[in-house]
């Protein structure tokens, strides 16, 4: 499901190559492809799109003539993005528990256990320097995700790509389910066209 974000973000290129750091692929490639980040997060866009879709036609259009106008379907495709974009982002970064690191989420868990892989089956036995380097590049990992002082927007913007991307998975699901949902209801018959 990764393949559905790397087309408008820089997920491909952070997989495959090291950008100068060696092992920081690992992290990206071990939590974009290894785990189900990016098909949750597909489909959390999809579930939103999908309960805005039955609201505005079985409750707004049933219900409320004044309400079932292009106006109001616009706004809720407004919400749909919206909401996706403020569910995504979270999902994908995560809680950080800087005193046990076991508690951490996303992004951050992630990092604790590619740590533990690389160090545990890839570099079994080896030296303090290369344990010592992986663990500089799981801080690395781990910094790009934090937040900047006191503001909740992350050094790295690959999970407002992702997640501006997944908004607009959502719309075009909203949309389609809008000329699905149409037919069905009374004063919404002609919205969005």
């Amino acid at each position: 499901m990764y393949k559905l974000f790397t087309w408008c973000t820089s997920l491909s290129q952070k997989i495959s190559d090291d950008n100068g750091t060696e092992h920081l692929h690992d992290f990206y490639e071990r939590y974009f492809t290894k785990t189900n980040v990016c098909s949750t997060i597909f489909f959390l866009g999809i579930a939103i799109a999908a309960v805005i879709a039955l609201l505005y036609y079985f409750g707004i259009c049933n219900h409320v003539f004044k309400l079932a106008k292009r106006w109001s379907w616009l706004c809720a495709l407004v919400v749909v993005f919206g909401v996706t974009l403020s569910v995504t982002i979270p999902t994908i970064v995560g809680h950080y528990d800087k005193i046990d690191a076991n508690k951490s989420t996303g992004i951050f868990g992630s990092a604790n256990n590619t740590t533990d892989y690389l160090k545990e089956e890839v570099y079994k036995g080896a030296d303090d320097e290369t344990m010592n380097m992986i663990d500089d590049v799981a801080d690395i990992f781990r910094n790009q995700f934090l937040p900047k002082g006191e503001t909740n927007v992350t050094r790295d913007n690959l999970p407002w790509k992702m997640g501006i991307a997944n908004g607009c998975y959502a719309m075009v699901v909203f949309i389609g389910l809008s000329f699905a949902f149409k037919r069905h209801t009374k004063h919404g018959s002609s919205i969005p066209l």
